[in-house]
């Protein structure tokens, strides 16, 4: 009789072959920040970092925790997200005591309610969010995030050009050689009272580029106000606004990021004037060109060129 050997006998092995069928998981989309925004309890009357005080911090999509409505009391249930020092990765703070609330659903508001040991500032800081916080898209369908913003923007104060007022220095007659224009600031820059400026440096602040005209020259008559004295007068004249986007400068605390445009803008065009027979430099030589602000109409020219009926101020 033959004999029938087991298949687990030790003489014979059973291959046995397995086909295992692969199945792909598309995961959602992770958040991402988008922006990490600093913001005063006050827009025209914040001069100090405090209480009311906040940072928004924004992502590129709708998130499982924003779409709740979460909410968190006090610093520890806000440890996942995490403020750190962008030029040397150490760990900042957000304060002694602060809460947090998402006011939509890509959006986190961390509020500061007592800012002692706060050491968070714009242009410096950036955050990073950790994957203990479980933040997830609205589907709930993404892994966790542990996205890393770049630097923080905005301001923790009221911090722009409360003036800009064309000064008579010469003969009353026009605007020329020597004439210049004030900027009051609303909280001390970084510049001290002596400091000079040519005129590359302030464009590079300012973004004048041709406003008032070529070869100026900046004084700092204090650590707040900047006078700014014309060679060539140019085209800016009372009603205009001259400060561009380029503009950015720095306040004496770091509470703000300098940007001049955001904060003044809407605020601050350029007052008084330099008296009768104004000449105004058009963008070509020779045209004489009507601008409208306020509703009444002003005329500018070449500098070498008088317009008819040309306008004072």
């Amino acid at each position: 009789m033959a004999r029938v050997r087991s298949a687990c006998s030790s003489s014979r092995w059973l291959l046995i072959v397995i086909s295992f069928s692969l199945v792909a998981v598309v995961l959602g989309t992770v958040p991402q920040i988008s922006s990490v925004i600093a913001k005063p309890a006050s827009r025209t009357e914040d001069s100090t970092l405090g209480a009311g005080d906040t940072v928004e911090i924004t992502f590129n999509v709708n998130t499982s925790l924003g779409l709740v409505n979460a909410s968190y009391p006090d610093a520890a249930s806000l440890s996942w997200v995490q403020p750190f020092n962008i030029s040397n990765n150490v760990t900042q703070s957000f304060g002694t005591s602060f809460s947090g609330t998402w006011v939509a659903g890509n959006r986190l508001r961390i509020a500061f309610l007592d800012t002692t040991g706060c050491t968070v500032r714009p242009r410096l800081t950036a955050v990073r969010i950790l994957a203990e916080g479980n933040l997830r898209n609205a589907t709930n369908d993404s892994a966790a995030s542990t996205s890393t913003s770049t630097m923080m923007l905005g301001s923790f104060v009221s911090f722009r050009v409360t003036e800009m007022e064309a000064m008579d220095n010469v003969n009353n007659t026009g605007v020329e050689a020597g004439d210049s224009v004030y900027i009051q600031f609303s909280l001390p820059t970084i510049y001290s009272a002596g400091t000079t400026m040519n005129e590359s440096e302030l464009n590079s602040l300012f973004g004048f580029y041709g406003a008032f005209g070529s070869g100026i020259n900046g004084t700092w008559i204090s650590d707040d106000q900047l006078s700014v004295v014309m060679a060539n007068p140019g085209w800016a004249f009372p009603g205009t606004y001259v400060v561009s986007t380029a503009a950015v400068v720095q306040d004496l605390a770091g509470l703000s990021d300098g940007n001049l445009t955001a904060a003044s803008e809407g605020d601050v065009r350029l007052k008084s004037g330099w008296k009768d027979g104004k000449i105004f430099v058009s963008p070509q030589a020779n045209i004489c060109i009507r601008i409208r602000v306020d509703d009444k109409a002003y005329t500018r020219a070449h500098h070498y060129v008088r317009c008819n009926n040309l306008s004072t101020f």
